[in-house]
């Protein structure tokens, strides 16, 4: 396993959400020069990771604002969320392709995702630590963070959503 791949980065804030939610934003890292690939990668990966996340019922979401928004698009659909995440990226510190839309705005930096019960016990179980604003850093060499790679990748498989970046599920908008 590469050190820094970006999956260990999405990993890490799966984990964090045993502790705190977080913005739909923060799983998609623009600022790390260390990890892997380019924006693209990084938004396909944030993406597609969200998406099994969603479906594999690891984390919930919800939105603080624009209720009406949420319905019209139907994003309870863990689809239509990931289809308007690729189709609306987040490129705001980028000021690349952004579209200034009350819909992008809600999906990247309105919409928060918590951990469910699900998420909480394969966490626990790896011995991962969680609590209030208690966060791991992601070590590879740990064999409590190998243990949760490998069952939330086992979670995916069991879904039919093994994790493949050469075959994408949504398409998106590149820079």
């Amino acid at each position: 396993m590469q050190p820094n791949d970006y999956f260990f980065y999405l990993l890490q804030k799966l984990q964090w959400l045993t502790s705190d939610e977080w913005n739909i934003a923060s799983f998609y890292n623009i600022h790390q020069s260390d990890y892997i690939g380019n924006y693209e990668y990084r938004l396909q990966s944030c993406i597609e990771f969200i998406y099994r996340c969603l479906k594999c019922d690891l984390i919930s979401c919800a939105f603080e604002i624009k209720e009406d928004l949420f319905i019209e698009n139907q994003l309870n659909i863990p689809e239509n969320f990931a289809r308007k995440m690729g189709e609306l990226p987040y490129y705001t510190e980028l000021n690349l392709n952004k579209s200034d839309s009350k819909l992008q705005d809600m999906i990247w930096e309105w919409s928060y995702v918590v951990a469910t019960p699900k998420l909480v016990t394969i966490s626990d179980k790896c011995g991962l630590n969680r609590g209030v604003y208690t966060v791991e850093m992601i070590d590879m060499s740990d064999k409590k963070w190998v243990q949760f790679y490998v069952e939330i990748n086992r979670v995916f498989t069991e879904n039919s959503l093994s994790w493949d970046m050469k075959h994408p599920l949504f398409s998106i908008v590149p820079t």
